[in-house]
């Protein structure tokens, strides 16, 4: 989603689905590269595991796919 030829991009809004977010973008807003190769670690943990990023239908410990890895 960034800009071709940039390596950071700050957005004002929220952008995506919460489970996909890496750590750095929820506490500066800024994606860069790393944002995206968090996003499909995500996904390949997704497919690896079965399981989805955030189902809330889990109890508490259980609802973030990658805080229990």
């Amino acid at each position: 989603m960034m800009p071709e030829n940039q390596e950071m991009y700050v957005t004002t809004k929220v952008l995506g689905t919460f489970g996909y977010f890496d750590p750095e973008y929820t506490s500066t807003w800024k994606l860069t590269i790393q944002s995206d190769v968090y996003a499909f670690g995500v996904v390949l943990l997704e497919l690896l595991t079965g399981r989805r990023a955030m189902d809330l239908s889990q109890g508490p410990n259980d609802q973030n796919l990658v805080l229990q890895v």
